[in-house]
């Protein structure tokens, strides 16, 4: 990782998301942090800016194609240029599948799946041009595995997983470097 690339992070406002933003700062990085909750994404960027990094913060659904485009444009605007993108967003509805519903597997895969899909989109034709860039996906073991309780999880990191994959097997001729991390 070279100094002052710009990364963006989805669900950078706390957890790995935060620790991702941390690491990336101390490599001098500049950075993106969207999540959905501005408070929370406030309490982020100080954290962050403490470590030495210049850092901006967009609230950002990433379920929803508009505000990631929004804030994807934003993004450019305060620093030119993506040159990391981490799909970090997640969401977990844990119980039998006789008590899941619908919408918990449409939340699953609005935030897991689509939530990848159109951070990366809307960066992929910059990359591509430029013939460089990192795509980073964050899944699970539960993508590679089904897990009871987990079932919208599961599927949607399942998608997410086959996604990512690829991705990778398609954009390594363009320069674009597509890493899939599968926690757990």
């Amino acid at each position: 990782m070279t100094t002052s690339q710009t990364v963006l992070i989805t669900g950078s406002s706390r957890g790995l998301g935060l620790a991702m933003a941390e690491e990336f700062a101390r490599h001098g990085c500049k950075l993106i942090l969207c999540a959905r909750d501005e408070q929370e994404l406030s309490r982020a960027r100080e954290q962050v800016s403490n470590v030495g990094a210049e850092v901006r913060t967009f609230a950002c659904d990433v379920a929803n194609q508009q505000e990631v485009e929004t804030a994807i444009a934003g993004a450019r605007r305060e620093f030119g240029r993506i040159d990391v993108l981490v799909n970090n967003a997640g969401v977990i509805s844990v119980g039998p599948i006789l008590t899941q519903t619908i919408e918990d597997f449409r939340e699953a895969m609005d935030v897991m799946f689509w939530g990848m899909v159109h951070p990366t989109l809307a960066v992929l034709p910059e990359m591509v041009k430029r013939g460089t860039g990192r795509i980073v996906n964050i899944t699970s073991i539960g993508g590679k595995v089904s897990v009871p309780h987990l079932v919208p999880y599961g599927c949607a990191k399942f998608a997410a997983v086959g996604f990512s994959e690829g991705l990778y097997a398609e954009l390594k001729q363009y320069g674009v470097h597509v890493l899939t991390v599968v926690p757990g």
